[in-house]
């Protein structure tokens, strides 16, 4: 299975898989200590539910981690722009420019840029104007 298929869809669509894809791969290029990274808490997280999911509800399934993550996903959604592609039509280079956008929001230290988001609402996947594109399926 390819370990970054999660780069080629919108995260709302990721399957269960992908989403723990894309907590190892957020946790492997942060150097997170990934023994203390609580991924079977999200075992069972699909994409559209990672979406929904606001900070308090990422802290109660990691603690040490919760934060980071929810940060990074929020950032992630809020700055990357998803397209349909057109009759199935898909640009090999979408992936690549979305794990590019990833490792530079991973290198980023700035929390200002990062979606305030109200622990009462639950947050879904809209789209902002990105940085670059990936395909929506």
């Amino acid at each position: 299975m390819d370990m970054l298929s999660w780069t080629q869809k919108h995260p709302q669509n990721w399957s269960t898989l992908e989403v723990l894809d894309w907590l190892y791969y957020v946790a492997e290029a942060k150097n997170l200590d990934v023994a203390k990274l609580r991924g079977e808490q999200f075992n069972s997280v699909t994409g559209k539910e990672l979406c929904e999911m606001t900070l308090s509800k990422f802290l109660e399934r990691d603690p040490e981690y919760g934060q980071q993550f929810y940060e990074m996903f929020r950032r992630l959604v809020n700055e990357a722009q998803f397209i349909t592609p057109q009759q199935s039509e898909v640009n090999p280079e979408t992936s690549t420019q979305f794990t590019d956008l990833v490792n530079a929001l991973l290198s980023s230290t700035s929390n200002d840029e990062i979606m305030d988001m109200d622990d009462t609402t639950s947050s879904k996947c809209f789209l902002s104007v990105g940085k670059t594109q990936s395909i929506l399926t």
